[in-house]
């Protein structure tokens, strides 16, 4: 029985580490997701803002198939600020 026990306690020893290992790996995984996404999220609001849109049309990127239509109304749209630029400036 006890050499049962004994080698019983290093295949436990090792799915705790491997456990932990993996829950490590999977907090780090998540943790990195939700830095890109904020990135992601950073990033387009600084376009729209660029583009002479609203900023907050940046956020919409979050939303599935809502980020698709705004990156091609995005894309193939006349920007605000072009529009801004061939009229001249207004005082």
């Amino acid at each position: 029985m006890e050499a049962f026990l004994m080698k019983a306690c290093p295949s436990e020893n090792f799915e705790v580490v491997f456990g932990l290992l993996f829950l490590l790996f999977t907090c780090f995984i998540i943790f990195l997701a939700v830095a890109l996404n904020i990135l992601y999220v950073i990033a387009f609001c600084k376009i729209f803002q660029k583009a002479g849109y609203n900023w907050a049309l940046g956020l919409l990127m979050l939303v599935p198939f809502a980020n698709i239509i705004m990156l091609l109304y995005l894309g193939f749209s006349k920007w605000p600020i072009d529009k801004a630029k061939q009229t001249g400036p207004t005082s």
